[in-house]
């Protein structure tokens, strides 16, 4: 008993770093895989966005869907955001003379159907496509058929 009064500090004081370490090491552990599985998702914004800067001038304003911030900082031109709600991009594309429409397929409330009827219809024409393996993340249309 003498002996275990003699060295219950010491020895708790190695169990509660061992047990520091290795919930370290696990967290650790765990952080580099979800860093190693995500490291490639929202990878086509970059060049998305550079495309956009590159054939844009400033002041042209940019509508998109949801992937604003980082088309924002790519583009380094003003992005106006839609969402879900289409009813009224028609007229704004009009009214702010909107030069290209960003679709991206990483939400499921940007309306891809939106953008493919007004393909269609002769109003929007898909200039710049952006995937991740088979699916489409980023779509650039431009606004043509809006005068």
């Amino acid at each position: 008993a003498d002996v275990i009064d003699k060295y219950k500090k010491p020895l708790g004081a190695i169990v509660i770093i061992l047990a520091i370490l290795v919930a370290g090491y696990e967290q650790l552990t765990s952080a580099n895989n979800a860093i190693e599985y995500k490291k490639g998702s929202f990878s086509q914004e970059r060049p998305a966005g550079e495309w956009l800067k590159e054939h844009t001038e400033p002041g042209d304003i940019l509508l998109a869907c949801s992937q604003v911030v980082p088309l924002l900082y790519y583009a380094e031109r003003e992005l106006v955001t839609y969402r879900y709600n289409t009813t009224e991009v028609d007229q704004q594309i009009r009214d702010d003379d909107v030069k290209y429409l960003i679709v991206d397929g990483y939400h499921f409330d940007c309306n891809v159907k939106y953008a493919i009827e007004r393909e269609a219809s002769g109003n929007l024409t898909l200039v710049q496509a952006y995937t991740e393996g088979e699916s489409p993340v980023v779509l650039i249309y431009e606004t043509k058929g809006y005068e």
